[in-house]
């Protein structure tokens, strides 16, 4: 093979490798993200306050081993713009890599009335009502939600990532919460 061919080769496969690091989300799957270790409901991250004034977070994370968990904590305050708030959550991750996502949300004042969500309801586990959503490519929560009583309708989530049946070590994904 001559230089320039060899040359060229080489370029591919480390082009080819860097992208086989993190398919979708191009970054080093195997990464401890800034979050850890947030693995059980004790451990899990604070991500502070979100409110139905439109509020967003888009963070860049890892699932960097076969059994790692993700486990993150927000509050969601109703500060009468517009109805109740609304939560909608968007996981993207690597391609082919078989995510779930769950929501637990519980009211902050009174029990919940009403509870609505695009995905398989599930008990929670903490004390709220849950929502589940699973499979490969981009995964999307959206929780509507009514305490009982006109004032308030603030609540608590915490919101579980994890990965079923994992094809490689390490994952990366990308995660937005969204409320309004």
């Amino acid at each position: 093979m001559h230089a320039l061919g060899l040359t060229r080769a080489t370029t591919l496969l480390a082009t080819l490798a860097a992208l086989s690091l993190a398919t979708g989300c191009r970054r080093d799957p195997c990464q401890v993200d800034s979050f850890e270790a947030n693995g059980t409901f004790e451990e899990g991250s604070d991500l502070g306050s979100f409110s139905d004034r439109e509020t967003t977070l888009d963070l860049p994370l890892t699932l960097h081993t076969t059994d790692d968990v993700d486990v993150f904590f927000f509050n969601v305050r109703d500060e009468g713009i517009d109805g109740n708030p609304e939560i909608d959550i968007w996981v993207e991750g690597q391609d082919s890599e078989q995510l779930e996502m769950v929501l637990e949300y519980q009211c902050s004042d009174s029990e919940m009335s009403e509870f609505e969500c695009n995905g398989e309801r599930v008990p929670g586990e903490h004390g709220g009502l849950g929502c589940r959503v699973a499979g490969p490519g981009e995964l999307h929560i959206n929780v509507n939600y009514d305490c009982f009583g006109d004032n308030n309708d603030s609540g608590f989530a915490v919101l579980t990532v994890t990965r079923n049946a994992p094809p490689v070590e390490c994952a990366a994904y990308d995660l937005e919460i969204h409320t309004d």
